[in-house]
This record gives C-alpha cells, structure tokens and sequence, in this order.
C-alpha cells in the first residue's frame, strides 16, 4: 500500500512544470560567476547596483593585469571608456538602465573629487569612441559577451588586450587629456 502511494506522488511529481529562470536571473548568475573567476564579489542585491559594482571590478582588474598606472589621466579615461562600455552591456542583459555608469565610474576613481574631475570628458571620450571607433567599441562588447558566457582566463587575456588597445587610442585623442585637466 505504501509502495503504491510513493508511486502515486512520483507520477505526480512528473506532472508539475518548473518554469525555467527568467532571462535576467541567468544573466544576474553569469556576471557574479564571471566576476568571481577575477577573485572579487559582488555584494550588491539591486540590479542597477550590481551592474555598477560588477563594471567597476571588471576594469579595476584589466587595469591591473594591464599593469597601468592607474593613476595616470590616460589610463582613468581608458577605464572610464571600459566601464561605459561594460555597464551598458550589464544593464542590457539584466534589462536594467545604463545610468549606474557614474556610480560605477566613481567607484573606479575612488573619490568625488577625481570623479568630478573625469567624468565629463569620459563621458565625451565615450561617445567618440563609439562614433570614431565603431569597430573597437564592438569588439568591447563581443569580448564582454565571450568573457560572460565562458570566464576563462584566455578570455579575459583578450579583454586586457583591447584594454591596453582602447589606451593607445585615448592616448592619441586629443580630447582625452586636455578635457580633463
């Protein structure tokens, strides 16, 4: 009698759909998981917050692994670029705004007064990047989504690599520096 009920609540048990997680869940995962391959974590629960925080991590680690002098003009504002670029990449897979940008960014210059120094001409930088340099601003992206999707360190290598790439390039601009000062 017994055997039958268990049966009876196995063939039920069949019944029931579990709905698979919701886009935003799969990606909310994927970035902590990727951000954790780099040996930092992500603390924040809101959306908006973990795009900022996680951009931030990302390229303080190209940084790094760039070994840039990070406190050096040109470096802030290939940084700056890298964290536009990675926030709006986050935000648009957790269908969340871009606008955490600037607290992501401030992150990254570790205080308001650098921020408020940078922040408009990144912000410029940005924009003419991705208007001037359309296919270096893709390759960002595509280096994101390949880095997300499997956080490998030869991925990431690649993503160190247009790091120092979008450097050089700031380093010709000429809005770069000077705006900035």
């Amino acid at each position: 009698m017994v055997a039958l009920r268990r049966r009876g609540a196995i063939s039920a048990l069949k019944d029931i759909r579990i709905p698979p997680p919701a886009p935003e869940d799969r990606a909310r995962r994927r970035l902590r998981v990727a951000v954790s391959s780099l040996g930092a974590t992500l603390e924040a629960e809101e959306d908006s917050d973990l795009v900022a925080e996680a951009a931030a991590a990302i390229v303080d680690r190209l940084a790094e692994r760039a070994a840039a002098d990070r406190s050096s003009d040109d470096v802030i504002f290939a940084a700056g670029i890298f964290t536009h670029a990675a926030v709006s990449h986050f935000a648009k897979s957790l269908r969340t705004t871009g606008d955490v940008a600037l607290i992501a960014l401030a992150n990254l210059t570790g205080s308001l007064e650098e921020f408020a120094r940078v922040h408009a001409a990144i912000l410029e930088g940005f924009k003419t990047v991705s208007l001037k340099q359309p296919k270096l601003a893709a390759e960002i992206a595509e280096g994101l989504t390949a880095w997300l999707a499997a956080p490998e360190p030869a991925r990431f290598d690649a993503l160190v690599q247009l790091f120092r790439r979008t450097l050089l390039v700031c380093r010709s601009s000429p809005i770069s520096v000077r705006a900035m000062v």
